[in-house]
């Protein structure tokens, strides 16, 4: 796959646009602010897994516990990484954890890579970023390489900001390609790190890049089970195959299969499993991303073990297969149809550069990739300024940067043009 097509896949199904970056100012102040003093991460031979467990369920069922704890780096970090993913909450409890304690530094910065979860279809790096006090964020990115340096193919990075100095599973690898594949006995990466300055908004600046190799413990290499469903469904007018549920220890899969026929491609889906006893197990998983083509993420039930598990659809949203995208006159923002709800609000020009603004009852109406008047393609910068619930309007408020841009008029590619919520969720039982 192409390298800025693979981006802009990888892109367009995750929850928020540019991640991290929609809170970036707030955290940077926050962090001014408290005047971290950044923190050395020891890591000791013995997998900690087990005392991480027993700290996470402590600190869950006692104050005075997390309280008593809240000065020993190690057990506060590593608790805080998994703080808001049920599914690596999970693997820490279960021990499906491997330290690492690797560093490297390059250029002034430095990465120690902390610990990591694996399955066939994932991998997690739980990672600490530092350099120089002038950037605000880093932009961690990985590839996974083969013993002779060749790229594997099939693996794609995801991106998310992390704040300089803080433990987060900021680098994450995820399989797309066909088949499962085992990963292999001793894993080679390469890592790089772009950084944000606050004084420079849109601008991303290449740093440093990194090379590890370690061996991979054996209980990651081959981890997951798929639970064949093929059954088909009317959902909202269009026809969808439910093929199959893939479940592993650091993700699960809901891959779907979408009828030729129907008028509207699927480019998202609001699902949750449920399980016998009632708990649920929401779409998105630890790393930001949503769905991949047709294989949507979820949360992951592989260390509950169910008997049972139930589909409930809440809410989809569609892409008219004739209305991919459309052009705007930036002076008078005059265009073609937008997709429902959307409206855009304003195009301020700021030196060589135009901010192009919109609200939307969804968020990510537009994709990154744009087309120039004169046919050829670029991409713009995607932010999100205001959420729903922060001013109480009900619309997300958003843009898109187009960097030295010259021209009158833009060509935009839609992401969906409508969506839907359902009043009574659709069920189906993957027993």
């Amino acid at each position: 796959m192409d390298r800025m097509l693979e981006y802009e896949t990888l892109l367009a199904s995750l929850d928020a646009q540019a991640p991290g970056l929609d809170d970036l100012v707030p955290r940077a102040l926050a962090r001014a602010r408290r005047h971290r003093v950044r923190r050395r991460l020891g890591v000791p031979a013995a997998s900690l897994g087990g005392v991480a467990a027993a700290f996470v369920l402590l600190v869950n069922l006692s104050v005075p516990f997390a309280r008593a704890c809240s000065s020993v780096p190690v057990l506060r970090d590593l608790a805080a990484a998994v703080a808001l993913s049920p599914t690596l909450r999970a693997a820490v409890e279960h021990d499906y954890v491997q330290p690492l304690g690797l560093r490297a530094e390059d250029n002034g910065f430095a990465v120690e890579l902390s610990y990591l979860m694996a399955d066939r279809g994932q991998l997690v790096l739980f990672a600490v970023f530092t350099g120089p006090e002038e950037y605000d964020a880093f932009l961690p990115t990985a590839r996974l390489l083969g013993p002779n340096g060749e790229e594997l193919p099939g693996w794609s990075a995801v991106g998310t900001s992390v704040v300089p100095g803080e433990l987060s599973g900021a680098l994450t690898l995820i399989y797309s390609g066909e088949g499962s594949p085992a990963l292999p006995e001793t894993l080679y990466l390469e890592c790089a790190v772009e950084c944000y300055d606050d004084d420079r908004p849109g601008e991303w600046d290449a740093a440093a890049r990194f090379t590890f190799s370690f061996p991979l413990d054996e209980q990651f290499r081959d981890q997951g089970t798929t639970m064949e469903v093929d059954r088909w469904l009317e959902v909202d007018g269009n026809r969808i195959r439910v093929a199959a549920l893939e479940i592993a220890p650091t993700h699960a899969r809901l891959v779907l299969e979408q009828d030729p026929a129907n008028g509207e491609e699927l480019r998202g889906l609001e699902f949750w499993l449920e399980d016998e006893d009632g708990v649920r197990y929401e779409h998105g998983s630890a790393s930001g991303l949503s769905a991949m083509g047709d294989s949507y993420l979820l949360e992951s039930p592989w260390f509950a073990q169910p008997e049972h598990l139930t589909l409930h659809i809440a809410g989809a949203r569609w892409l008219d297969k004739s209305m991919s995208c459309v052009t705007v006159d930036l002076d008078t923002l005059e265009s073609g149809p937008l997709p429902e709800g959307v409206t855009l609000t304003g195009a301020q020009r700021r030196g060589e550069d135009v901010e192009l603004s919109y609200t939307a009852p969804v968020n990510q109406p537009f994709l990154s990739r744009i087309t120039l008047p004169d046919g050829s393609e670029a991409y713009a910068g995607l932010g999100l300024t205001q959420r729903p619930e922060e001013d109480g309007s009900g619309l997300y408020r958003g843009y898109l940067l187009l960097k030295d841009y010259p021209y009158d008029t833009v060509t935009l590619q839609l992401n969906w043009t409508r969506t839907t919520d359902f009043a009574q969720p659709l069920t189906l039982d993957l027993s």
